[in-house]
């Protein structure tokens, strides 16, 4: 999408994928990736023009991993400038299987506490939505009756 004076718009959606031990999934782009070849990434994708934002993320978590999402949850919707200006939809799942199959885009995946993904090569905005969400979680854990 652009805007004037050829400014682009690009659409984002990404889901943290927990398993039943309250482990996240994380991908690790292959080293013939475009962008940030063998850093560890969230599966998620550009939105096609049209596309619901979490039909995007429900696709794009089939395609890089083989997981079908029945249903996801939207956590947050942030913005930013990037050399274009990025909106990004974050959205939480739980996995119904641990099984994976990733796509050409990944070489490795691993589940991972929630913590340990401040030491991973992970584009920083991407650590801030794994924070956010692990503080929802908590605040949903304390809540009485859940979120």
């Amino acid at each position: 999408m652009t805007m004037g004076d050829s400014q682009t718009v690009v659409l984002l959606a990404i889901v943290l994928i927990v398993n039943e031990r309250n482990e996240l999934l994380v991908l690790r782009r292959s080293d013939t990736a475009p962008r940030g070849a063998l850093t560890w990434d969230l599966p998620g994708g550009t939105i096609k023009y049209g596309e619901d934002p979490a039909q995007a993320v429900m696709r794009e978590a089939r395609e890089e991993t083989g997981i079908h999402l029945d249903e996801v949850q939207i956590v947050a919707v942030t913005a930013g400038i990037a050399n274009d200006y990025i909106v990004k939809f974050t959205y939480l799942a739980q996995a119904a299987s641990a099984s994976v199959h990733l796509s050409f885009e990944h070489d490795r995946y691993k589940w991972v506490n929630f913590d340990e993904v401040q030491a991973l090569n992970m584009p920083e905005p991407y650590k801030k939505d794994v924070i956010r969400v692990r503080k929802l979680l908590a605040a949903a854990k304390r809540a009485p009756n859940g979120l």
